[in-house]
This record gives C-alpha cells, sequence and structure tokens, in this order.
C-alpha cells in the first residue's frame, strides 16, 4: 500500500487548480448568470487540460454563462508541496 505522498510520485497527480465562481439569481431563485474563472498548473514540456469547467457549461440552465480556462505552465512533474 502506497502513502499518499508516495502515490503521487509513482502513478501521478491531478493538478493544482483555483477557481472562483459567481452566480447571480433572479428574485424567484432561478439562475440569470453563471461565471467561472478557472487557473490550473501544467507542465512546461506538455501541456495538460483538466476539465474543470466542463460540468459548469452544460449542467445548469443559465441563459448567460462565462467561463475562462487558464493554464499556467510550470517546471514540475512531481507534487512536491
Amino acid at each position: 500500500m502506497l502513502s499518499r505522498r508516495e502515490m503521487y510520485y509513482g502513478v501521478g497527480f491531478r493538478p493544482h487548480t483555483v477557481q472562483r465562481v459567481a452566480i447571480g439569481a433572479s428574485r424567484d431563485g432561478r439562475l440569470a448568470a453563471i461565471v467561472h474563472d478557472g487557473y490550473q498548473e501544467t507542465s512546461t514540456y506538455e501541456e495538460f487540460i483538466e476539465a474543470l469547467l466542463n460540468p459548469t457549461r452544460f449542467l445548469h440552465s443559465c441563459p448567460n454563462v462565462y467561463t475562462r480556462h487558464s493554464p499556467c505552465a510550470h517546471d514540475l512533474s512531481t507534487d512536491d508541496r
């Protein structure tokens, strides 16, 4: 059995993300607007994009949806945090 830390070295890891979500609703409680910004680390030699904004784009019935995904390249291949 691998410890959580050991698992990242042999198997890989999920990239770190920072997300900001803003939601607006009408007086009757219906979604009126969603804004979802996502920043994600990726490597400098191979871009891996996590599908972190996909659910926001299609999961909710909302007339105004804005998403922005910003990958940030870093020189790292393991999770050394």
